[in-house]
């Protein structure tokens, strides 16, 4: 029952959501089916919903006390208990959106031929709408939508000597473009992920007309504009300059989930750049990150960050020695995560710290005390817990740790390149601890491809 569709749907439900349904059962008890209610009523006075909270015949004798179990009658209940959610989410969105309900009512109004209130409806949801500081492409769909609306008005018993014809194109126009040029991006990304193609239609000649200057008043245009040119041009600085403009001007004429993309297409450009020697992109990217996470932009709809994304912003902070507030972020941080995320992260990411502070004995009792789900974490603590072993000269123990490293890369299924990358590091860790000769050990790093702990090793070399 955990996994049904009924309480995965309640449990997609925020606090907000569930405080409205408790009131909106109380409202609709005359239109819903009296055991679905019952059982929503369960659900809403459970802290917490899990598998034994919703067991089959827990809820059958919650329902029916003094009845043998029959499942298939729960499962009806089951589904008049989804209908009942899925009015209510019909409901909530159409009564929270007084645009929607405003253009509703005047569609209504024109089909029984009252076209006065039919107009007064239309001209108050065309003022909600103006009102909204949001000029997605969600924005120019409502006012095509309106203006459609307005049209079939103006033709109710009267032949118009002028249309708003016009309006009408360009606000599907402008829909159109804001769209093309999101899903552009969006499936650059997905190219370079999954090796795939798309075709996308009339995307040169909208480029062009970009170009041209023909949308320099269309925000919500300019920011998808300079993002596409950013992940496609060769010299993109400049763009780059004028996408942190437009994101950094214009806060709020897209939605969260838009802006959340777009920090996502300017931290993969700062990730590029920086793979490509561009160290400056570093704290650049350091800064976004810091920027989407103090904004609230990086955070879901739950109000949670990704994992990934709390792992990333914390490497980038080490690697700029913001110590400070890397050790605060790593606490506060972490209370964001989804909870089956947060101790092992936080733990993980506090040896992280330890390490690159040198406070080595701490460090050591968190590496040893965890156990990690994630593949690269074990694998990033192996390597760290090798450099603190070759560091404090412990050989023994740093043997120990290779050889069971070795072992683990092989056991593991892992991509050809990562296990050969740190088959690699092992080895040269390896020579390190033998009689070497310094400039041909040197070349041979050097030239050695994949090692991502070059720089580690050649310092150990020179010392």
């Amino acid at each position: 029952m955990y996994k049904s569709k009924l309480i995965q749907l309640y449990l997609s439900f925020s606090k907000e959501d569930l405080f409205q349904l408790k009131k909106w059962l109380v409202l609709n008890s005359k239109q819903l089916h009296p055991d679905a209610i019952k059982l929503l009523n369960y659900l809403l006075k459970k802290q917490k919903i899990t598998k034994t909270v919703v067991n089959q015949e827990r809820l059958f004798k919650q329902l029916y006390p003094k009845q043998k179990i029959n499942i298939a009658r729960l499962r009806h209940v089951f589904s008049f208990s989804v209908q009942s959610l899925e009015l209510f989410i019909k409901q909530k969105e159409l009564f929270s959106d007084k645009q929607l309900t405003k253009k509703t009512l005047a569609k209504n109004y024109r089909t029984c031929g009252l076209k006065k209130y039919a107009q007064q409806n239309l001209n108050q949801a065309k003022t909600i709408l103006l009102e909204q500081e949001t000029r997605n492409a969600q924005y120019y769909l409502n006012i095509y939508e309106l203006e459609l609306e307005q049209f079939e008005i103006s033709l109710t018993n009267t032949r118009p000597s002028s249309t708003n014809l016009q309006e009408i194109i360009s606000g599907f126009s402008t829909f159109f473009v804001i769209n093309l040029l999101r899903y552009a991006c969006i499936s650059i990304s997905h190219q370079n992920l999954y090796k795939t193609s798309y075709e996308l239609p009339l995307l040169d000649s909208t480029l062009k007309n970009i170009h041209a200057g023909n949308y320099d008043d269309v925000p919500a245009i300019q920011l998808y504009y300079y993002s596409y040119l950013v992940q496609t041009q060769e010299e993109s600085l400049d763009s780059f300059e004028k996408l942190k403009f437009y994101i950094l001007t214009y806060k709020n004429v897209l939605s969260s989930q838009e802006y959340r993309e777009l920090y996502t297409f300017v931290i993969n450009y700062c990730i590029k750049q920086q793979n490509s020697g561009n160290t400056a992109f570093i704290q650049e990217a350091f800064d976004w990150y810091k920027l989407g996470i103090e904004e609230s932009i990086l955070l879901d709809n739950k109000g949670r960050l990704s994992r990934f994304t709390y792992l990333n912003t914390i490497t980038l902070g080490l690697k700029l020695q913001q110590f400070d507030w890397v050790e605060k972020f790593i606490l506060t941080g972490a209370q964001l995560l989804e909870k089956e995320y947060q101790a092992s992260y936080q733990h993980y990411n506090m040896g992280k710290f330890f390490f690159a502070t040198k406070a080595y004995k701490k460090a050591m009792p968190l590496f040893l005390n965890m156990n990690y789900d994630d593949l690269f974490m074990n694998i990033d603590i192996r390597v760290m817990q090798l450099k603190i072993y070759y560091e404090e000269q412990s050989w023994e123990t740093l043997e120990y740790l290779l050889s069971s490293f070795y072992q683990f890369l092989q056991r593991k299924s892992i991509m050809s390149y990562h296990k050969e990358n740190y088959l690699n590091l092992i080895k040269f860790t390896r020579a390190l601890t033998d009689s070497y000769d310094q400039q041909q050990l040197t070349t041979s790093v050097q030239a050695t491809n994949p090692l991502t702990e070059r720089n580690w090793l050649l310092a150990q070399i020179k010392k």
